[in-house]
């Protein structure tokens, strides 16, 4: 009987530890990361264009495929290719 206590209570602090938030951080992550997956279209009526967030962190912006990624809680995209020029 003290066995079983002792076997019930092992599994108990177990789960209990298996639960506890140790991988808060990682869906907290995940839930932020989500937050950006779609399509997003500026407000400027005579500009008009889109931006497309993938779950892989592709996004394309006009025919540009570029990267994304969450950096301390802000959103940074990763552009090479292309180039801006100024007037």
């Amino acid at each position: 009987m003290k066995r079983q206590l002792v076997i019930v209570g092992f599994l108990i602090l177990f789960v209990c530890v298996e639960s506890s938030g140790c991988k808060q951080e990682s869906k907290t992550i995940d839930h932020e990361r989500t937050r950006f997956i779609g399509t997003w279209q500026n407000t400027m009526k005579s500009y008009i264009h889109t931006m497309s967030f993938f779950s892989d962190g592709i996004c394309v912006f006009r025919n540009y495929t570029e990267t994304w990624e969450l950096t301390e809680g802000k959103l940074v995209i990763n552009i090479s290719s292309i180039s801006f020029s100024s007037n």
